[in-house]
């Protein structure tokens, strides 16, 4: 199954919400820190999380786990449609694959695989950084903050990225777009 990743981040559709995760990894101290945020069709917030991760052998080890992190935090909010985005393509290409995985994340892919299972939909998706500001931020967060939890006040930054996304989302529902000009930020 070949995908194209999206360069900037877009709504899911009605009834769905979409999981973004993220990871950054500090090779030297096998060091990282994960970050999810969930939002609705409107763009809303619904949760965002960050992370630590104490142990992890590589910047794939970390996106796997950001992702499982990202998975558990979605159970039993009774969600049905989810859309999973990462800008891992290893991650993303493990996640929907029913290969054996031989990886060092197999458990870790199967773990998250069991979770998604859940739902009635589940789409995984490869996205470029750009369109995944937000879990980007978290997980760098991550690091210093320590395991932290948003559902109705969220942190000043990321309040920032999400009205920055959600300046594009109007922006791009006008017909003529070429009339207008971004900033870039």
């Amino acid at each position: 199954m070949k995908t194209t990743a999206t360069s900037t981040w877009s709504a899911p559709p009605e009834s769905w919400v979409k999981l973004n995760t993220d990871a950054s990894f500090i090779g030297a101290d096998k060091l990282g820190g994960a970050g999810a945020v969930v939002r609705c069709s409107d763009g809303r917030v619904v949760l965002a999380a960050c992370s630590p991760i104490t142990t992890c052998h590589d910047a794939e080890d970390a996106q796997a786990k950001a992702a499982l992190l990202g998975a558990k935090l979605m159970q039993g909010m009774g969600y049905d449609n989810i859309i999973l985005e990462t800008d891992c393509v290893a991650v993303a290409s493990a996640l929907r694959s029913n290969d054996i995985n031989r990886s060092k994340q197999w458990s870790i892919y199967d773990e998250t695989k069991m979770l998604l299972k859940n739902y009635r939909n589940v789409k995984v998706v490869h996205a470029k950084r750009e369109s995944n500001r937000v879990a980007d931020a978290l997980a760098n967060v991550a690091r210093s903050a320590g395991s932290c939890i948003w559902f109705d006040q969220l942190p000043d930054l990321v309040t920032q990225l999400v009205s920055e996304d959600y300046d594009v989302i109007l922006l791009s529902s006008y017909d003529n777009i070429s009339s207008l000009s971004l900033k870039k930020r």
